[in-house]
């Protein structure tokens, strides 16, 4: 059923004192879009697909309105900070010129915008509109996890290293902001679609020297079990058995704007502030060879990328922590 009627968009979730605001955002974000879409291809450069274009353009602002309706039911105490950086820091979704449909989705924080692939393909255990949904929420995801990166950015300024490990560090952060947004993803995508996420499954890329890893994502996989054992050396999490749960954990975390300074902090209180930024380097390496498998990044990090990993595995085990997490005075 539309949630467009009479030029209108209109909320079909509760939002208890907030509905009225969700749908005065939503309709702003609608009414933004198609004007943005009018200007910049159906005047001037068309993409050949008006009507699947307008189309998913308004099913995304569904798919945005239920994003905002998984956090009210789920995670309600983090529920006005997301919707507050929406309100911020998006005001446009619109669709991806044809030239750029190789990828699945974007936000340009410069503009303000999430472009999607009006064209996404059925996967293995998601249809098209689904796929569309979760990297849709993908997106969305990134613009909550830019909080805790820009974050990051003077902490890192600060150390007294090279410019090339900064970078590296940063781009292991990077890896952790995919990976939290797209586990995160993956979990409103199926629990709309009313299935149950797969099993995690074998496969193989250009990365690792196509050693196979194992993964239930749509996409960076490669990602997946390298943070659960990243997010099993904070206190709290490290205790606990099903990886499931590890995530359901870390990507709580993740949601707050202090998550990448909470993880500074809790390495430099344990005096091993060195092995954090000795992980998150070869974090950068496999997180630069994933963008290098399609022309995103140099082509040396697919090369470094299996002694990469086996380097992060021999310390990340150890840096396990058992421990319950650290209280708040």
């Amino acid at each position: 059923m539309s949630r467009i009627a009479n030029g209108k968009y209109n909320t079909v979730n509760q939002f208890g004192d907030y509905t009225d605001l969700v749908n005065e955002y939503l309709n702003k974000i609608y009414g933004s879009s198609l004007e943005l879409y009018i200007i910049r291809y159906y005047k001037n450069n068309p993409t050949g697909t008006h009507k699947i274009d307008i189309e998913k353009i308004e099913e995304s602002l569904g798919y945005l309105e239920d994003y905002l309706y998984y956090y009210y039911q789920f995670n309600n105490e983090s529920f006005v900070s997301i919707f507050t950086t929406l309100i911020d820091d998006l005001q446009y979704i619109t669709v991806l010129p044809p030239e750029k449909r190789g990828i699945f989705g974007q936000y340009v924080s410069s503009e303000k915008a999430v472009y999607i692939n009006p064209q996404l393909r059925a996967g293995s255990y998601l249809t098209s509109d689904e796929r569309t949904r979760l990297h849709i929420c993908h997106e969305l995801g990134h613009i909550i996890n830019s909080k805790w990166m820009e974050k990051i950015v003077p902490i890192l300024n600060s150390l007294k290293c090279s410019n090339e490990d900064r970078q590296l560090m940063y781009d292991g952060f990077s890896l952790l902001d995919e990976t939290t947004t797209q586990d995160r993803a993956e979990n409103i995508a199926y629990y709309f679609s009313n299935k149950t996420r797969p099993q995690k499954f074998r496969y193989s890329t250009r990365l690792f020297d196509g050693r196979p890893f194992e993964t239930n994502f749509d996409y960076y996989g490669e990602f997946q079990v390298p943070v659960i054992a990243f997010a099993r050396t904070f206190r709290g999490i490290g205790k606990l058995l099903d990886d499931e749960l590890v995530m359901q954990e870390f990507n709580k975390r993740s949601l707050s704007e202090d998550f990448s300074s909470r993880i500074i902090d809790e390495y430099t209180q344990d005096g091993q502030i060195d092995n954090l930024h000795y992980m998150l380097k070869r974090l950068g390496i496999i997180k630069n060879a994933s963008y290098a498998a399609f022309g995103y990044s140099e082509q040396k990090y697919l090369r470094q990328s299996s002694v990469a990993l086996d380097e992060y595995n021999q310390l990340v085990g150890k840096m396990r922590d058992y421990r319950d997490p650290i209280t708040k005075n």
